[in-house]
C-alpha cells in the first residue's frame, strides 16, 4: 500500500471518475430544459450510472482497512472536484426527476449512485485522527456545496416525514371509503393539518404526487415509493455527517450545517448504533450500524431484558477476571441469537421445525387423516425429509410417534400438575414457542422427555409386533446394576434368555431420527446445538436405566427347574418421574469457547453427566402472565390450603392472595342395604369450597 504504482492507479481511477462526472453534468445540462429524460437518454444514463457506481466501489475497495497511505493519495487527487459535480448532480437530478412519475426508475437508479458515494466517503474517514486532514478536506467539499447539500437534505427529510403523516388517524379521516385514494386538495388539507411542512415543501410534494385519470391519489403507493429510498440513502447520510462531526468536533462551518440538517438527522437518532473500539494512545474507531424497529422492540421485551441483566449481575459478582472475557463473549452472542430469533422463529413456516416434536404431530387436525397419505405428508412442510419420509413410507411408525407425544404431553402436565408452571402451553404454539426459544430447565424437561416418549413407544410396539419393522430383541445384554429384577429373583439365581423383550435399540434409533436430526437442520448456535442434544441422549439414557427384567417360572407345579427371562420397559410414568427428578437438579452451563465443551455456569456446581439435564437461562417466576417469557401466569389457577407444599395457594398464587367460591352439590348419602339386593341412599347437600388464586 501506497507504492508509486497504487498511487498512479488510485490517480488514473479518479480522472476517469471525473470524466464521468462531467459526462453526467452535460446530459443533465442537455435534459434540465426538458420535460422528460426520452428512452435514449434513460438507456446512457442507466449505463453511464452503472459504471460510475463500480468507480465508487473499486476506490472503496482501494481504501478500506483502513490503507492510509491510499486515503491521502486519494484526498490529494482531484476526487473533491469530482465530488462536488456529483452532489450538484444529485441534488437536481433527485428534484426533476421526482416530480415525474414516469421517471421513478431513474431517480432511483440516481439515488443508489448516491449510496455507493457515500459509502466510499465514510471508507475515507476510518481510522482517521480527529482534525485530521482527510476530514478537513471533507468539510471544505461540503461547504462548498452546501446549497446542493441542503437540497438533498431537504429532499429526505420531506419523505422521510410523508409516512408518518400518511398512517396517522388524522390522515386517513380523509380517506372516507377506505380504498386508499384521496384527492389532491384533500391531501394539501391533510399536510396543512398536520403542520410539518412548509407551504413550499407543500408544493414540491404535490408536484410529485402521481395523479389518476380520475384526479385520486394512490397515497400508500407515493409513500412507499419515495419513503423507503429516502430511509435508504439517508441513514447513510446521517452516518456520514455523525461520523464527519466527531472526526471534526471544532469546525464552526461543519456545526452550522449540522444545524441546518437537525430535522433530518433526528429522524435516524434511535435508529444509529454505534461501536466504540479503543486502541492505543487513545486512539477510537467506530463502527456505526442500523438499529431497525423490530430490532428495538425485540430489545426492549422483558424476557431479553431480563436475561440480560441477571448476565450482568453474575459476571460482575460472582466471576473471576479470567472468564469475564469469555462470558462476555457469550453475552453478545446471545443478545443477538435473541433479537434475531423472534422473528425468524414467528414465521408460520420456520417457526415450527424450533419446537419439540410432539408439538408438531399433535397439532395436525382430525380432518387432515382424510387426505391421501401421501399428500397428507407431503403437506406437512415444516418437517424434515426424513421425519416426512416416514409418513410417506411408514405410516404405522408414524402414527406411533404421534400417539407416543401425546403420552408425552399427558406426562407433562402429570409431573407439573401442582406448580407454578404445570405444562398447559401445547395447545396454544405461540406462546410455547416463546418458552422453546430460552432455554430453560423447563425446556430442557420437554427435549428429554419428547425423545424418551419416542424410543419407549417404538420399543414397546416393536415387541407387541405392530411394527414389521423390527419385533423382539433376541439380543442377551448384560445386566448392569441398574436393571429391575421382578420380585422373588435375584441376579445369581438361574436363567434363559427367552420371551420377547422389547427392542430398544429400535427404539433408540427412531427416536435420533426425528429429534436429534432436526437439530443439524435448523439455524442454530452452537451452545443450543449441543445443550438441545444432551437433554435429547439423557432422555434416552433414562430409559435404558430403567428397562426392567420380566421372568417367567417353567417347571411340574410350578417348581421354577427353568426360568426364562426377558427386558422390558416400565409404566412411562416411572420414566417421567425420574426425569421430573432431574429437572429439580438440572445445571445451569457455559459453552468453553477454547475446549468446545458445556462447563457449569459456576464452580461452585457439580459436574453433569450423561442423565443430568442441563439449561441456559434461569427460569422466570411463572407467577405474571407474560407471553414473551411463555408464561401463562397463575391468575385463576386452582389452590389448596396446606402451607408450602406443591397446589398451595401460599405458592401457586405468588403472595397476591386467593378468592375462595362454595359449591353446593347434592350427593347420595346415608346408604343402607336391604335383603335382597338393593342398596337405598338419602340426597344430602353438601358445600365444597374452592380456592383460586387472584
Amino acid at each position: 500500500a501506497g507504492s508509486s504504482t497504487n498511487v498512479n492507479i488510485i490517480i488514473c481511477t479518479v480522472d476517469y471518475l471525473l470524466s464521468l462526472q462531467e459526462s453526467l453534468m452535460d446530459f443533465y445540462w442537455h435534459y434540465s430544459g426538458k420535460e422528460t429524460v426520452d428512452a435514449h437518454g434513460k438507456e446512457n444514463l442507466c449505463r453511464a450510472i452503472s459504471v460510475a457506481k463500480q468507480v465508487f466501489n473499486t476506490l472503496t475497495e482501494y481504501i478500506q482497512g483502513p490503507c492510509p497511505q491510499n486515503q491521502l493519495a486519494l484526498a490529494n487527487s482531484r476526487l473533491w472536484d469530482a465530488i462536488a459535480g456529483f452532489l450538484y448532480i444529485f441534488a437536481h437530478m433527485q428534484r426533476k426527476l421526482s416530480q415525474d412519475p414516469t421517471q421513478i426508475e431513474l431517480l432511483r437508479e440516481i439515488m443508489k449512485l448516491q449510496k455507493y458515494m457515500i459509502i466510499m466517503l465514510l471508507s475515507m474517514l476510518e481510522g482517521n485522527v480527529l482534525n485530521g486532514p482527510i476530514g478537513k478536506q471533507m468539510v471544505d467539499t461540503l461547504i462548498e456545496s452546501q446549497v446542493n447539500v441542503e437540497l438533498l437534505l431537504q429532499f429526505f427529510d420531506i419523505f422521510l416525514k410523508i409516512k408518518e403523516l400518511t398512517t396517522s388517524e388524522a390522515f386517513l379521516e380523509y380517506d372516507t371509503n377506505k380504498d386508499g385514494f384521496i384527492s389532491p386538495k384533500e391531501f394539501r388539507r391533510a399536510m396543512e393539518a398536520q403542520k410539518v411542512y412548509t407551504n413550499q415543501d407543500m408544493d414540491y410534494i404535490l408536484n410529485c404526487v402521481d395523479i389518476n385519470q380520475d384526479g385520486k391519489i394512490d397515497f400508500m403507493e407515493f409513500t412507499e415509493r419515495f419513503h423507503n429510498p429516502a430511509r435508504d440513502i439517508g441513514f447513510n447520510m446521517a452516518v456520514l455527517l455523525t461520523n464527519l462531526s466527531e472526526h471534526m468536533p471544532h469546525d464552526i462551518r461543519l456545526q452550522r450545517l449540522m444545524d441546518k440538517a437537525k430535522s433530518f438527522l433526528s429522524y435516524f437518532q434511535d435508529h444509529l448504533g454505534r461501536i466504540e473500539i479503543k486502541g492505543g494512545a487513545g486512539y477510537i474507531e467506530r463502527v456505526y450500524f442500523e438499529i431497525t424497529e423490530s430490532n428495538i422492540e425485540q430489545w426492549n421485551k422483558p424476557h431479553i431484558k431480563e436475561s440480560k441483566k441477571a448476565f450482568l449481575h453474575l459476571v460482575v459478582n460472582e466471576t473471576d477476571d479470567k472468564e469475564k472475557l469469555e462470558q462476555f463473549i457469550d453475552f453478545c452472542e446471545d443478545t443477538i441469537f435473541e433479537r434475531w430469533a423472534a422473528p425468524v422463529a414467528g414465521s408460520d413456516e420456520s417457526w415450527s421445525l424450533g419446537l419439540p416434536s410432539f408439538q408438531l404431530w399433535t397439532s395436525f387436525s382430525k380432518s387432515n387423516q382424510s387426505l391421501e397419505q401421501k399428500q397428507f405428508c407431503s403437506s406437512l412442510t415444516f418437517l424434515t425429509f426424513e421425519q416426512r419420509s416416514y409418513c410417506q413410507i411408514n405410516p404405522k411408525i408414524f402414527s406411533i410417534i404421534n400417539y407416543s407425544l401425546r403420552i408425552a404431553i399427558d406426562e407433562c402436565q402429570y409431573q407439573f400438575r401442582n406448580q407454578r408452571w404445570n405444562c398447559s402451553l401445547f395447545n396454544q404454539p405461540k406462546i410455547f414457542e416463546k418458552l422453546i426459544l430460552r432455554k430453560t430447565p423447563e425446556t430442557a424437561f420437554i427435549y428429554a422427555l419428547t425423545s424418551a416418549a419416542i424410543m419407549h413407544s417404538i420399543a414397546k410396539a416393536c415387541s407387541k409386533g405392530e411394527l414389521i419393522e423390527c419385533g423382539c430383541d433376541k439380543s442377551q445384554p448384560k445386566l448392569s446394576t441398574n436393571t429391575t429384577i421382578t420380585p422373588s429373583l435375584s441376579l445369581n439365581d438361574g436363567f434363559e434368555w427367552g420371551g420377547c423383550s422389547d427392542d430398544l435399540k429400535f427404539g433408540r434409533k427412531i427416536s435420533m431420527s426425528f429429534i436429534d436430526k432436526q437439530e443439524t437442520l435448523i439455524t442454530r448456535r452452537r451452545v443450543i446445538r449441543m445443550v438441545n442434544l444432551h437433554n435429547n441422549e439423557a432422555g434416552r439414557q433414562i430409559v435404558e436405566r430403567n428397562v426392567q427384567l420380566t421372568c417367567k417360572c417353567h417347571g411340574v407345579s410350578g417348581s421354577c427347574t427353568l426360568r426364562v427371562c426377558w427386558r422390558t420397559l416400565p409404566d412411562f410414568r416411572l420414566i417421567g418421574s425420574e426425569l421430573r427428578t432431574k429437572y429439580s437438579s438440572a445445571t445451569q452451563i457455559r459453552y468453553n469457547r477454547r475446549l468446545n465443551i458445556l462447563k457449569p455456569r459456576k464452580n461452585i456446581q457439580k459436574l453433569f453427566n450423561t442423565t443430568d439435564l442441563i439449561y441456559i437461562h434461569m427460569s422466570p417466576s411463572y407467577c405474571e402472565k407474560n407471553f414473551q417469557l411463555g408464561s401463562l401466569g397463575t391468575q385463576g389457577r386452582q389452590c389448596n390450603l396446606t402451607i408450602n407444599e406443591p397446589g398451595s395457594c401460599s405458592i401457586l398464587c405468588c403472595d397476591r392472595g386467593y378468592e375462595t367460591i362454595v359449591d353446593t352439590i347434592e350427593e347420595d348419602c346415608d346408604c343402607q342395604f336391604y335383603w335382597c339386593c338393593e342398596v337405598r341412599c338419602k340426597r344430602c347437600i353438601k358445600k365444597i369450597e374452592k380456592h383460586f388464586c387472584k
